[in-house]
């Protein structure tokens, strides 16, 4: 498969950085989220689309991926994190596929018991 990505990565940051708001007696709280953001698009062309040793269908193609994360920071030894993945392929050439997608998704929460033990559930 041949493409041409293009991409586009964002990230949450913290507006007050570099502001020096403590040099000046201002007093800010500290961001509790975390977020994570890229999404690539494209094009391309595929020679075998069904990857069949029996069947070529050949097509161009576009193409769409993102992936987002969320953390939240620990607090009091709570932590949570989610993520959330995807894509979505698009076949223009006639056959018997059209499109090829895939999305996942996955939660983890841990709360911290002690110096040594951790308790946690993850879907």
């Amino acid at each position: 498969m041949s493409t041409i990505p293009t991409g586009l990565t964002a990230q949450d940051p913290d507006p007050l950085a570099g502001l020096g708001l403590d040099d000046i007696g201002i007093e800010y709280e500290e961001p509790k989220w975390v977020r994570f953001y890229n999404l690539r698009v494209g094009a391309g062309y595929n020679d075998n689309v069904l990857l069949s040793r029996f069947v070529d269908q050949s097509s161009p193609l576009t193409f769409t991926e993102f992936d987002a994360v969320w953390v939240r920071l620990p607090e009091n030894g709570f932590e949570l994190t989610m993520f959330l993945s995807g894509y979505d392929i698009r076949y223009l050439g006639p056959g018997i596929s059209d499109k090829d997608q895939s999305f996942f998704a996955t939660v983890t929460a841990t709360k911290e018991l002690s110096d040594r033990w951790k308790a946690g559930l993850e879907t």
